[in-house]
């Protein structure tokens, strides 16, 4: 079986999947990258990765590249499109019937408003639902992309669960981990942007405070409304248990995972995936989210390994993060079923396992309704956004 997966560029959370196909099946797997990292990200610690593995292909490294990538395409049993253009489907598209998937994040993260855009509408047909009849599937890189598909009458019984893959780290002793983090440890990890909500975990430290608990909140990473959450903090009187760390390496932030116990999640409807939950579960924490990000419907169960709450109900937040540090044991137990949640279903080797047990069945025309009951490559069904 040949496997092309083509994207904008190689990423951290793209090349374990990656590196996981390239183990399964060799040299018939490729990467094709068709623009260069772009140098914001470079200058916030990215690295530039497209040219370091042999199973990548630049598109923009001549003509000759760009010949070998269609190719490539074309002669493909199985293609991958992330991030990049449809005309490097095109083809496959409208003159074959090879079976080629989407990876897609939701598409209407501001709300299903936009609808009533006959831009919209008309950009929703031409790159999605006129291919509803073709052997085109999706990959849904988040909880809710299945509805918004579904609202639209494409990818028809075509739909599966996927995401983002970042390193999985497995432990000698998750229990040992777990009892060496500290109680009542919080973290917060992101841009300080809007989506992000940094306010809420905030909000649950003054409401920390106010209680008399102890705790201390680490916040990580820099954006435009970090000085303002910072005045927040001062305004507060919070600055003896919320530090912030400014941005910090992968490693570091991972190193810091490990020893918190709680990570609180805040982000809205606009975190398409959210690959931090990954690696807070990954790491032992006791995951405290909104249930808007589109990871959470995917990778939680309520009250089993960690706790979700409603969009914007604030109340609810801190009922549950109290639960949680009246409770360190709980927060044990979340924290393991989190761990064992990525290790088991949600690693990089698992998917790559999984995508290409889902690519033969499909090249084989078998039933592939009950392959999978939860995980990557298992039915998505329609999840819709609420407020």
């Amino acid at each position: 079986m040949k496997v092309v997966f083509i994207s904008n560029f190689m990423n951290h959370h793209q090349l374990p999947f990656s590196r996981e196909m390239k183990k399964l099946i060799g040299d018939n797997y490729h990467f094709i990258a068709t623009e260069p990292i772009e140098q914001e990200r470079l200058d916030f610690g990215y690295e530039d990765m497209n040219h370091k593995y042999d199973f990548i292909v630049c598109t923009y490294d001549g003509e000759e590249q760009k010949k070998l990538a269609k190719k490539l395409i074309d002669d493909a049993d199985i293609v991958i499109q992330g991030g990049s253009s449809t005309e490097w489907i095109k083809n496959r598209l409208e003159n074959t019937d090879k079976i080629t998937f989407r990876y897609l994040e939701r598409l209407f993260k501001q709300g299903y408003i936009r609808l009533l855009d006959p831009r919209v509408l008309k950009n929703s047909y031409n790159y999605h639902t006129k291919y509803a009849k073709k052997n085109f599937y999706l990959l849904c890189a988040g909880g809710y992309v299945a509805g918004d598909c579904r609202i639209i009458h494409a990818y028809p019984d075509k739909m599966f669960k996927w995401g983002y893959f970042p390193e999985v780290i497995k432990y000698d002793n998750i229990d040992k981990l777990l009892s060496e983090k500290e109680t009542n440890s919080l973290m917060w990890a992101g841009r300080f942007i809007e989506l992000k909500h940094s306010e809420h975990a905030i909000e649950m430290a003054r409401r920390l405070k106010k209680d008399g608990i102890q705790f201390k909140l680490t916040m990580v990473g820099n954006g435009p409304l970090l000085s303002k959450m910072k005045e927040k903090v001062s305004k507060n009187g919070l600055d003896d248990c919320v530090k912030f760390t400014g941005a910090l390496s992968q490693d570091e932030v991972r190193r810091l995972m490990e020893k918190s116990s709680i990570y609180l999640f805040t982000s809205d409807y606009n975190e398409g995936w959210g690959a931090v939950l990954n690696e807070s579960m990954n790491s032992g924490c006791a995951v405290l989210t909104n249930r808007a990000i589109g990871a959470v419907p995917f990778m939680m169960k309520d009250g089993i390994n960690g706790r979700v709450y409603q969009n914007g109900r604030i109340d609810e937040m801190y009922s549950l993060l109290r639960t949680m540090t009246d409770n360190p044991e709980l927060c044990k137990k979340y924290g393991k079923e989190a761990y064992y949640t990525i290790t088991q279903n949600w690693s990089p080797q698992e998917a790559a396992k999984r995508f290409i047990h889902l690519s033969n069945f499909l090249l084989e025309g078998k039933d592939i309704k009950s392959l999978y009951e939860f995980g990557p490559c298992s039915i998505a069904k329609p999840i819709y956004q609420s407020k």
